[in-house]
């Protein structure tokens, strides 16, 4: 577990108790209970009631050693302790070691080992070593100095009197060692700690989720919330949204789906909001909010303000509002420092700058990052959360629009969602064998999201490590319940959160094999190839794509695949499984929620794993350039694997179709088919489905305006279930498992393929044609029609019941009688104009009209600006006045459209005019 600067906790640790079993608490002190909130901090003894009595960090080139009663260091228990503490402190091995005079013995104890020591009421700089007591801050500037250039601090002490005798202070902010202590994570409660002997593990122990510390944050989010009549939190930009993970961290925005877009937090002695868009704290409609956050940060101390230059509106916006600023870099003068994520460089100094009391008010979003880093995980690299994770805070990409914001219940907490508060509610569930009931119950989609996402990330620093630890505890306790069509899991259950932790473990982890073989006790049997050479297209001009190997991963189990150097930190990645579908918003699950593991490509022999196994794939990011590739494959199993007008059929026939994986992909020019190998097995000869399936696909772009191949082919999975209806858009289009065999059989596709070709024509619709909501689901039937009538020899009426011409016909009587009505148009009754169009013009408009919509821009989102703009371009391209028919139909067509095509014939054989006359 190695920080940032390099000090291995688990190294540390063993130094500290080095020759000790055991220490014994017992006798007349009452300690108290520390708190861990820095990411460098770490435990050394936690008792059996998860509190934490002796514990050690470091901050800047120093470290610390924090002790839960002052009296242990005197003691001849911990003699061995404080020996070692000594030593593991010392910055070099003649460092003079400072001595509180109350220690006398431990001045004499050291001095017996070597030591050089002089007993000392104060601190001196000429120390390279300072113990002492937690009751006087009267140094608290210099023993931070100290810390920071290098020095050792070993301090002691108790909260809970002191807090008895100073009944109005705020122990965490007050408590006079907690004002040197704080900067590096570590600080004195005023809870009673239990007291006994307690054994020494051999790893470093478990941090408690949350302290027992009753931590009330009402009145900050009170004064932060205070006069905010509405949330303008997104009135511009699109934010990501927040992991909330440290122990002072709380949120103060979150949605209906618990994700948090505004945080707040304590560290150290300072304070820190994090906003998940940089408009959020630089817009003059945040007239309402900015002021407040500011005032929280400072703290009452009126201190200067500090702004990153890239905030160009936020001088402004603080100048009416009456709070002077200025434009400046990170530094002790200032009070609050306000600046957006999308730096480090100034690191470490806005570390310092929030531990030793200042304010920081920070803003940006990840996920436009994410989209330009592929296959680099932001929560480790992104270059805000190198800063804020630090505090106990992340930014997640994200990039979709919130559901309905609310800020939080500052007069119940108890039903506002907190990662680490939510996890300690459901440990006790799981511990008491409970069931799950409000308000956990509505935070268990998110939180078993957030906990598979710590769970993933490729670093065991302490930012992370002690839930992480947390979570592998309760798969080797709990394990990985069945789930099945035959025996499904009900959502927001402890089954669904297990199903959902799992997916994101990954052969990253520290043993990650022992933790397999415990979760899977029967592992599998199917045999492993010899290793695969393959050739795999790095080129890719389009969006992201998967590239097939034909070979399947077993679960749990570890395949390598071995790049060329040139292939390294390109944005690639490796991903086991194709079941792409979340689908943890359903009532119940037949399989688990997550069943798809990816892997960045940024070494040359990449290990690769799914605890629920899979098809192997390569992603190529957009834009990627690499061309051809040779790459390696180990330990993987083969899989029946056919490519149009390369595999030899009777390879297929004789041998490849009968290979072990339980799931196998036809591939042609512009379309993949996953399916069960089951379904395949008796497909003797696939080129037929598949040939028929490229004059599908060449129907599908021909309509489209767009050339063939394609930048990628499309890919249809079937599965188990699926997030919505029996079939759905996307890459890959996922359907359900039981309908796999009318995609492959020749005979099954030729009777129609209405399905597919609705979801072919989502994907290959663009938002400027289209007239949310009422389109959605009906153009793309377009080329269902088009393919249905010109590949498939099936006329319209035949291809789908609801095209029979009586139909139609009562469908448009219905709707004018009913005054047209724009607001009240159905999937079918809105393609009616579209059909109307094609049977009088046919085809060729639309192909002219979408290959022109491929390239244009400045297109308005606004319906009533794509509807003139449609009946302006498809009037041009048939060269008739198409105004009166879009007319009829209730369009909003404006004066400015209608003289544009005024010159234009009339167009006489207007379907419309028996309706209207």
């Amino acid at each position: 577990m190695p920080d940032q600067n390099g000090i291995n906790a688990s190294e540390s640790y063993r130094a500290l108790v080095k020759n000790i079993t055991s220490l014994d608490f017992t006798g007349t002190q009452v300690p108290c209970d520390l708190l861990l909130t820095g990411e460098n901090a770490f435990p050394i003894v936690v008792n059996n009631k998860n509190q934490v009595l002796i514990a050690a960090s470091h901050y800047g080139k120093g470290r610390i050693v924090v002790i839960a009663h002052e009296a242990y260091i005197s003691s001849p228990h911990f003699t061995q302790f404080i020996e070692n503490a000594i030593e593991w402190l010392k910055p070099s091995p003649d460092s003079l070691i400072g001595v509180h005079k109350k220690f006398i013995s431990t001045v004499q104890s050291l001095a017996v080992k070597g030591h050089d020591v002089e007993p000392t009421y104060d601190f001196y700089r000429r120390f390279g070593v300072y113990c002492t007591r937690a009751y006087d801050d009267r140094q608290s500037s210099e023993l931070i100095w100290a810390l920071k250039e290098g020095g050792g601090l070993l301090i002691g002490g108790q909260a809970w009197y002191w807090m008895s005798q100073n009944k109005s202070k705020n122990v965490l902010l007050d408590f006079p060692g907690n004002k040197v202590t704080s900067v590096a994570g570590i600080q004195f409660l005023n809870n009673y700690g239990h007291k006994d002997v307690f054994f020494i593990t051999p790893e470093v122990p478990l941090c408690p989720l949350v302290s027992n510390y009753k931590w009330d944050v009402r009145e900050e989010i009170q004064q932060l919330m205070d006069g905010i009549t509405e949330l303008r939190i997104f009135d511009s930009g699109t934010a990501s949204h927040l992991l909330i993970h440290g122990q002072r961290a709380f949120p103060l925005v979150l949605d209906e789906s618990n994700k948090t877009y505004l945080a707040a937090c304590y560290y150290g002695k300072g304070r820190v909001i994090v906003a998940t868009h940089e408009h959020q704290i630089n817009k003059a409609h945040q007239k309402q909010l900015i002021p407040n956050l500011i005032s929280w940060l400072d703290a009452g101390r009126n201190g200067k303000i500090g702004l990153q230059k890239d905030l160009h509106e936020l001088p402004t916006l603080l100048h009416e509002v009456g709070i002077a600023s200025e434009v400046s870099d990170v530094d002790d003068r200032l009070s609050v420092y306000c600046c957006t994520s999308y730096k480090n460089n100034n690191l470490n100094k806005i570390q310092e700058f929030v531990a030793e009391g200042g304010g920081l008010l920070i803003g940006g979003q990840a996920w436009y990052w994410s989209l330009q880093n592929p296959g680099v995980d932001e929560l480790l690299n992104y270059p805000g959360n190198k800063i804020i994770s630090h505090f106990g805070i992340s930014m997640v990409a994200g990039g979709n629009p919130p559901n309905k914001l609310q800020p939080i219940n500052a007069h119940d907490l108890s039903l506002s969602y907190q990662c680490r508060r939510a996890l300690s509610q459901l440990q006790n569930v799981f511990d008491m064998n409970q069931q799950i009931t409000a308000p956990l119950v509505s935070w268990m989609v998110k939180l078993a999201e957030d906990c598979a996402t710590i769970l993933s990330i490729e670093d065991n620093s302490q930012t992370f490590y002690p839930i992480k630890s947390v979570l592998i505890n309760f798969l080797l306790k709990f394990g990985l319940p069945e789930v099945s069509k035959a025996k499904p899991a009900k959502s927001r259950s402890k089954e669904a959160f297990l199903l959902r932790l799992v997916a994101g473990l990954k052969n990253t982890y520290p043993n990650y094999e022992r933790i397999v073989a415990s979760l899977i006790p029967e592992p599998s049997t199917l045999p492993v190839s010899s290793a695969q050479s393959l050739e795999i297209n790095g080129t890719n001009k389009g969006r992201e794509a998967w590239r097939s190997t034909g070979l399947y991963v077993p679960p749990g189990k570890i395949a390598r695949v071995i790049f060329p150097t040139s292939a390294v930190n390109n944005g690639l990645e490796v991903q086991v499984g194709c079941h792409s579908d979340d689908l943890s918003d359903l009532p119940e699950l037949k399989r688990p929620p997550v069943v798809i593991q990816r892997y960045s490509v940024n070494k040359t022999t990449v290990p690769v794993s799914n605890i629920f196994g899979g098809l192997l794939y390569v992603i190529i990011p957009r834009e990627c350039s690499l061309e051809q590739m040779s790459i390696v494959i180990e330990g993987a199993i083969l899989a029946p694997y056919f490519k149009h007008g390369e595999t030899p059929v009777d390879s297929w026939v004789e041998e490849i179709c009968h290979y072990p994986s339980p799931w196998a992909e036809l591939e042609t020019e512009d379309v993949i088919f996953t399916v069960p190998s089951n379904v395949i097995t008796s497909l003797k000869n696939p080129t037929r489905s598949l040939s028929l399936w490229d004059k599908i696909m060449a129907a599908m772009f021909k309509l489209s305006g767009l050339p063939t191949p394609s930048v990628r082919p499309e890919r249809f999975v079937a599965d188990v279930q699926i997030s919505e209806g029996w079939m759905h858009s996307g890459y890959p289009i996922m359907y359900h498992q039981e309908c796999a065999q009318i995609f492959v059989n020749h005979r099954d596709i030729l009777r129609g393929t209405w399905g597919a070709t609705h979801e072919l024509g989502h994907n290959l619709q663009l938002r400027e044609w289209e007239l949310p909501p009422h389109t959605n689901e009906a153009l793309c039937n377009l080329w269902a029609i088009y393919v249905h009538e010109n590949v498939l020899g099936m006329p319209r009426a035949d291809a789908h019941l609801e095209l029979d011409p009586q139909i139609r016909e009562e469908r448009i009587k219905n709707h004018l009688e009913r005054g047209s009505p724009i607001e009240e148009w159905t999937e079918w009754l809105c393609l009616e104009p579209y059909l109307q169009l094609q049977e009088s013009f046919g085809w060729a408009p639309y192909m002219k009209l979408f290959s022109d919509y491929q390239n244009m821009v400045g297109v308005k989102e606004e319906n009533p600006f794509k509807m003139n703009l449609w009946a302006e371009l498809f009037s041009q391209a048939v060269q008739k006045d198409l105004i009166p028919f879009f007319k009829s139909w209730k369009w909003p067509i404006d004066e400015k459209t209608t003289r544009k095509v005024s010159s234009l014939p009339e167009w006489t054989e207007n379907p419309m005019k028996k309706y209207i006359q």
